[in-house]
């Protein structure tokens, strides 16, 4: 749909207002006059040829409230009760080529339809039309929306200080709590550095002990082993007297022996010599006898003692030589020196 005059795109004309949308759209503790207010300012928005409502100085001093309060009320509208009559004023901005008294009626009419609905009593609308809108001059909505654009930036930045309040708090927290963990582990080190150095004192003084134990059993040891030794030096003099004594005694009884011996042998011999020499006289005087058989039998005696006196001397050689020997032996282990004594 286009307007006649224009040929641009005409706005939808408004119907009669529905009071529950409204409602929903508003807070519940919005007063009559206040809800009037806004319907009245949707309705002539809405008409066909208004630009805008207000003027400059209407629409500076809302943008400056909402700034300032964070609220606003409709630009160019202001609506009172005077002696039960509704008066509505209205300030608008006819968009150009639309003639002006036609954009006043039809915004009248439009106005109090909606009005009429939200109060009773009569209804006065009185229209001023504070400016022509043309096609150069600066939409108001460009600055509306650089107006959003600034509350919205403040809001921005009032996050942003928001947020880097919390992150400070929260890096402080993280800082306080990283010093105490730090001072927590110093301490514990120190804790640790002072039990180290406890266990290392009580190491060195067992190590000290047990050196100078090892010290008393080494001492005890070289003790020991000297009167071990003592004892073996004195048992080995013992001993050797003892040898010393063995060997003078064998010494005497070889001599003993080869005295006895001898003895004996020669009082064999001398028997043997004394038998033999009794034999020969009585055999010599048999021999006188010629051809006498006892002739041949003297000789044969006379052999055979020299075979006896030959086989008695070699004997008595060996038993002598037996006996040297052991004499020998003897002597021998008189003037060996024996282990541990002294010389």
């Amino acid at each position: 749909m286009t307007d006649s005059l224009t040929g641009l795109a005409q706005r939808a004309q408004p119907t009669p207002v529905d009071l529950a949308a409204i409602d929903r759209r508003h807070p519940d503790h919005e007063d009559t006059l206040h809800l009037l207010g806004t319907t009245v300012a949707e309705t002539a928005a809405g008409v066909t040829g208004v630009h805008h409502l207000g003027g400059l100085a209407a629409r500076t001093l809302d943008r400056a409230r909402r700034q300032v309060l964070g609220s606003s009320s409709a630009p160019g509208v202001n609506v009172a009760r005077e002696d039960g009559t509704t008066v509505i004023d209205l300030d608008i901005v006819v968009e150009y080529p639309h003639a002006v008294s036609d954009v006043i009626d039809a915004t009248r009419i439009q106005v109090s339809r909606a009005a009429a609905q939200i109060v009773t009593g009569p209804v006065v609308v009185d229209i001023t039309v504070t400016d022509v809108h043309g096609p150069f001059d600066r939409d108001p909505a460009i600055l509306d929306a650089i107006d959003t654009a600034g509350d919205k930036a403040r809001d921005l930045k009032d996050r942003a200080v928001d947020k880097a309040g919390d992150l400070k708090d929260q890096a402080a927290g993280v800082v306080a709590t990283a010093s105490d963990k730090a001072d927590e582990l110093s301490e514990r080190a120190a804790d640790g550095i002072d039990d180290l150095k406890d266990r290392a004192g009580d190491l060195a003084a067992t190590a000290s002990d047990k050196a100078d134990e090892l010290k008393k059993q080494a001492a005890d040891a070289v003790g020991d082993l000297t009167e071990q030794a003592g004892d073996v030096a004195e048992q080995a003099k013992t001993r050797s007297g003892e040898l010393r004594e063995d060997a003078a005694d064998a010494t005497e009884r070889a001599g003993d022996a080869v005295s006895d011996f001898a003895a004996r042998a020669i009082d064999k011999v001398a028997d043997f010599q004394e038998r033999a020499q009794t034999k020969v006289d009585e055999a010599a005087a048999e021999v006188d006898a010629p051809d006498s058989a006892l002739g041949r039998q003297v000789d044969e005696l006379e052999d055979h003692a020299e075979s006896k006196l030959d086989e008695l001397g070699a004997v008595a050689e060996e038993k002598l030589d037996e006996l040297d020997r052991a004499a020998d032996h003897g002597d021998a282990a008189k003037t060996r020196p024996v282990a541990g004594e002294d010389s």
